[in-house]
C-alpha cells in the first residue's frame, strides 16, 4: 500500500540524480529545504488531479446554540466536504453559501435560507454556520491537512508507488539551478512522473464509477 523513503534516502537520491554526491555546494540543511518546498508541491499535484482522499483526515467541530463561528483543526489546508448529525442517524452534507451573503447569514435577525437547510462558509481560520446553530450538534469536517515538513533524517515520506520520484527530480533541479547547469533533461523527466500521477491519482479505488449522492431526504433545520 505504501513505498515509504526517510529523508536521509531522499537526500542521497537527490544527490545521485544531480550529480553533487561529493559537492558541497548545496549543504543537507538546504537540500531538506529543496524536498520539503517539493514535497508541497507534489502534494498539490496529486490534489490537483482528484487524489485528495490519499491525504484525507476528519475532525469534528460541536456547534452551540447562538454561536455562529468555529475554530479550523490547526492542520486545514483543503475542505472536502462538510457533515452534520442532525440528530439520531441522520447526517447531512452542507453547501455553502455565498460571501455576498455572509452578512445577513451570520446576522442573527430571523433571515434563512429558502431550502431551511444549514449551510457553511470558510473565511480565514473559521467556519461560519447559517442559520446560527439553536442546538448542540455534531459537524464532521473531512479535509487535507497541511504537510508536517520532514526535519529529521528518520522522518518518511509515502510515495505510494513511486511517485516520490517527482520530488527527487523537482529538488535535483532545484540544485541544479543553484549550480547554474543545465536542468532539461530532469525536467522532462520530471514530466514524465507527473504525466503518470495525473492519470493514477484518481484511480486508487478502480472497482466501479463513483456513485450519486442522494440529497433528498435532508433534515430541514437545526433543529429536533
Amino acid at each position: 500500500m505504501s513505498r515509504t523513503r526517510t529523508l536521509t534516502t531522499l537526500r542521497t537520491d537527490v544527490r545521485r540524480r544531480a550529480d553533487m554526491e561529493n559537492s558541497t555546494l548545496v549543504s543537507d540543511l538546504e537540500l531538506n529545504d529543496y524536498i520539503n518546498e517539493s514535497i508541497t508541491e507534489w502534494r498539490d499535484l496529486i490534489i490537483e488531479h482528484q487524489g485528495p482522499e490519499i491525504f484525507l483526515t476528519s475532525a469534528t467541530v460541536t456547534t452551540a446554540s447562538g454561536t455562529v463561528s468555529y475554530a479550523l483543526p490547526a492542520t486545514f489546508y483543503e475542505l472536502i466536504k462538510v457533515v452534520v448529525n442532525l440528530g439520531g442517524p441522520d447526517k447531512t452534507q452542507l453547501e455553502p453559501y455565498g460571501i455576498d451573503d455572509h452578512d445577513i447569514a451570520t446576522s442573527g435577525s430571523g433571515w434563512s435560507w429558502s431550502s431551511s437547510v444549514p449551510r457553511y462558509r470558510i473565511i480565514g481560520d473559521l467556519i461560519y454556520f447559517a442559520p446560527i446553530p439553536n442546538a448542540v450538534r455534531t459537524v464532521t469536517l473531512w479535509f487535507v491537512p497541511t504537510f508536517a515538513r520532514l526535519s529529521a533524517d528518520a522522518d518518511t515520506l509515502d510515495g505510494f508507488n513511486g511517485w516520490e520520484e517527482w520530488v527527487v527530480l523537482d529538488a535535483a533541479i532545484k540544485c541544479l539551478n543553484k549550480e547554474e547547469s543545465d536542468a532539461s533533461y530532469f525536467i522532462a523527466q520530471r514530466e514524465k512522473v507527473e504525466q503518470r500521477i495525473a492519470r493514477h491519482a484518481a484511480r486508487r479505488d478502480a472497482s466501479g464509477p463513483t456513485k450519486m449522492r442522494d440529497v433528498s431526504a435532508r433534515r430541514s433545520s437545526w433543529e429536533d
